[in-house]
């Protein structure tokens, strides 16, 4: 069903019983971003190579078993228009700093970004089954896929602490 009517905000588009769905034009998408933004854990922004700067994350569940599924949503906004590719990371290491678990990649393309383009990625890292029990870090950072160099942060930090869970047997 589409709506004559200028000043309509949702249209509902249904086929027969198979599926539904809404296409939701936003009217003040300043407004519709605040609010998604108050939903979410907002840190301290983190610059990455003064090309996007991490705005927040969703709230982390504190404790997992192995095979468990991690999933996390965090909220970025570009700086500048990337001149490269970029992945994006979020890894799970434990307290010797030793790889668990990984997300890389970017479901948009930083060639297209427009300065204060915000957008969310959601990230699933599966806690591998031989996972001993402890403490392990979720961590966050950038990278060119084509040169393997990372952002930094300030003067040479790579990543950002985005929280730490437990793994228990």
């Amino acid at each position: 069903v589409l709506s004559d009517d200028p000043k309509a905000t949702e249209v509902n588009i249904t086929e027969g019983d198979l599926s539904s769905f809404s296409i939701h034009v936003l009217e003040d998408p300043a407004r519709a971003v605040d609010q998604m933004l108050a939903a979410i854990d907002m840190t301290d922004p983190v610059q990455f190579g003064e090309l996007v700067t991490l705005r927040g994350r969703s709230e982390l569940d504190s404790n997992f078993a192995p095979g468990d599924t991690l999933i996390l949503q965090t909220v970025w906004q570009a700086d500048q228009v990337a001149e490269q590719p970029l992945i994006v990371f979020v890894h799970l290491s434990n307290e010797a700093g030793e790889w668990f678990a990984g997300w890389d990649r970017l479901d948009v393309n930083p060639e297209s970004w427009g300065i204060g383009d915000v957008f969310v990625l959601n990230h699933e890292l599966v806690i591998p089954a031989d996972a001993p029990p402890g403490i392990y870090k979720v961590t966050a950072g950038w990278y060119s896929p084509v040169t393997g160099t990372r952002l930094i942060i300030g003067q040479s930090q790579d990543v950002t602490l985005l929280g730490e869970i437990e793994i228990e047997s």
